[in-house]
């Protein structure tokens, strides 16, 4: 994405906690910065929802992600959150990398170029 519409803005920075939650990690020493995200969004009337994350290239490979990732995982447990989902782009070794260190069962299947990718929680 080469840039950030309003609509997607706020649809990104709006969360309702239970359906629609997310988690930052800022800056050590600028708390105004954001180097990391992880968000569900939850499939109308399911335990299902889609994960996504996002890390700063400075902040990758720190341990941010998954840190994050797993702070989700508890969150969506105790929302009732069974199953994530993620669509990972030909490429993001890193992402699936992250996915499978959960040690959760998961299965993946390619669609097209990218690889479909549901957690068991």
């Amino acid at each position: 994405m080469d840039e950030l519409s309003d609509e997607k803005a706020r649809y990104f920075t709006h969360t309702d906690s239970i359906n629609y939650f997310a988690l930052v990690a800022l800056y050590p020493d600028e708390p105004d910065e954001i180097v990391a995200v992880t968000r569900y969004d939850r499939e109308a009337g399911s335990d299902r929802v889609e994960y996504a994350a996002l890390v700063e290239d400075l902040w990758q490979g720190r341990g941010v992600g998954i840190g994050l990732t797993h702070q989700l995982v508890d969150s969506a447990r105790n929302r009732g959150v069974r199953r994530f989902y993620a669509l990972v782009m030909h490429g993001n070794k890193d992402m699936l990398r992250l996915l499978r260190s959960l040690d959760l069962p998961e299965r993946e299947r390619r669609e097209g170029n990218d690889k479909y990718v549901e957690v068991e929680l």
